[in-house]
């Protein structure tokens, strides 16, 4: 049985989404546009995310705001827990890497990231 939702966010950056893939080993499948779900079901989308050990991948699609938005069969377990609940795991690591990229960018500025033991991520920026 296939439990297929979509999960609106506010990405709207591919670099930043195939970042926060290689921070957790995850596969960015750009522009491949159907993503698999239960039993071989496909549904259509403007990228796909692969996900290790697990023949299921997360479509990303994108909305007439320009943000992306997930669709995701979260009836598999790898997923679940490779996503976190919603997404808001994969979520947490693209804030953290839009983050670090911002500042990056435009500031002179010492960058801790600490992972906390409930997984959370903690960020730390002090001026040189």
């Amino acid at each position: 049985m296939s439990h297929i939702a979509t999960y609106s966010t506010a990405m709207t950056s591919l670099k930043t989404i195939e970042e926060a893939c290689v921070r957790i080993g995850l596969t960015f499948l750009r522009n491949q546009k159907t993503a698999q779900f239960y039993q071989g079901q496909h549904t259509a989308c403007a990228h796909a995310i692969g996900i290790p050990n697990s023949s299921y991948q997360v479509g990303l699609v994108r909305n007439p705001d320009k943000t992306y938005a997930f669709l995701m069969d979260t009836y598999d377990a790898t997923l679940r827990n490779t996503m976190g609940p919603n997404g808001q795991r994969f979520l947490q690591h693209y804030a953290a890497a839009s983050a670090i990229a911002e500042v990056k960018q435009h500031r002179r500025m010492h960058i801790t990231e600490t992972t906390l033991k409930n997984g959370n991520i903690r960020l730390q920026f002090v001026a040189r």
